[in-house]
Formats: C-alpha cells, sequence, structure tokens
C-alpha cells in the first residue's frame, strides 16, 4: 500500500518537471524568434533609409551608391 503512494508521488513530481521544462523551452524559443526578428526589422529599416521615398532621382542614386 506504501508504495502505491510512493509511485504517485513520483508521477506527479515528474509531470511537474516535464510541464516546467516544456514551458522553459518555449520561452527559450520565443526569445530567439523574437530576437531574429528585431534584426530582420533592422536590415528591413536600413533598406528603407538608404532608398529613401524613391520617387526622386536622388534617393535612386543615394540607393545606388550604397551598393558600391
Amino acid at each position: 500500500m506504501k508504495y502505491r503512494y510512493i509511485l504517485g508521488a513520483a508521477t506527479v513530481t515528474t509531470l511537474g518537471v516535464a510541464v516546467a521544462l516544456e514551458a522553459s523551452n518555449k520561452s527559450a524559443a520565443k526569445n530567439v524568434l523574437k530576437s531574429k526578428q528585431t534584426e530582420a526589422d533592422k536590415r528591413y529599416q536600413a533598406l528603407l533609409d538608404s532608398y529613401g521615398s524613391g520617387e526622386t532621382l536622388e534617393d535612386l542614386e543615394r540607393a545606388v551608391s550604397s551598393y558600391k
């Protein structure tokens, strides 16, 4: 009878640890994704800045010169 309670407690503890680890892994994955998205946003903004509005010849010349 005593072993039954020990087995139940071990099962509950194991499940609790598994849930905690899964939540931790998801949190870490979200942080990595957020970091990658921030870097992509910075690169996109730099591209937009180099082209300006793209409506004038000066904007286009400045964009082309950024590639040289």
